[in-house]
């Protein structure tokens, strides 16, 4: 008697088509990454001036994608879990994608993408400060928003480490991590400026 696993295609070909789309990203991501690294590097033409922060931008830069290449490589690897390493296992493929804060490997993938998010957070308030001119009535808020964003974000990692799910609809469960917390501070900081002096 063999043993078919159940089979939920639709949310198989959506985890394989968001890697696929996740695959292409990451190489726009490495194109700019390798673009912006170089343009800090090179001495400015013209006689132009050097950006005073550039050493720090640099390792901003690289920090940001090494954790994209951490975060990446791990939700890979966890692919070729799904589909190669533990097809047979009960459940098949649905189970482990629904199952998928189990495994350590996906932890580690989630981790590298929040710490990238903290980091790219902090570039849009310096970004948000600098435009409104360091004002105590935006960035106090946005302070705060940033520091809510980030214990949410733990929040979700502790309890996505520790397999904590929400029961949404009729017993079916799904993970915590993918609610996402930082919707207001990225708009507001990018899409507000203050238009007099």
């Amino acid at each position: 008697m063999s043993y078919t696993p159940q089979t939920d295609l639709w949310l198989e070909r959506s985890r394989l088509d968001g890697m696929m789309l996740g695959a292409v990203s990451y190489g726009g991501f490495f194109f700019l990454t390798v673009q912006a690294a170089t343009a800090l590097v090179r001495r400015p033409r013209y006689g132009g001036k050097i950006a005073r922060h550039r050493v720090v931008l640099l390792f901003y830069i690289l920090i940001t994608f090494m954790l994209g290449t951490v975060g990446f490589a791990a939700n890979a690897r966890y692919t070729e879990m799904i589909w190669i390493d533990l097809r047979d296992a009960p459940g098949g493929p649905a189970a482990l994608i629904d199952d998928e804060f189990n495994y350590k490997i996906n932890v580690v993938a989630l981790t590298c993408y929040y710490i990238m998010e903290w980091f790219m957070q902090v570039l849009l308030l310096h970004r948000c400060f600098v435009i409104w001119d360091w004002a105590r009535y935006v960035t106090i808020p946005m302070i705060t928003l940033c520091i809510a964003m980030i214990a949410m974000s733990f929040i979700v990692l502790i309890e996505a480490s520790t397999g904590i799910v929400c029961l949404l609809e009729a017993g079916k469960s799904e993970s915590m991590s993918h609610t996402h917390y930082q919707v207001a501070p990225h708009r507001y900081s990018t899409t507000s400026r203050r238009r007099t002096r």
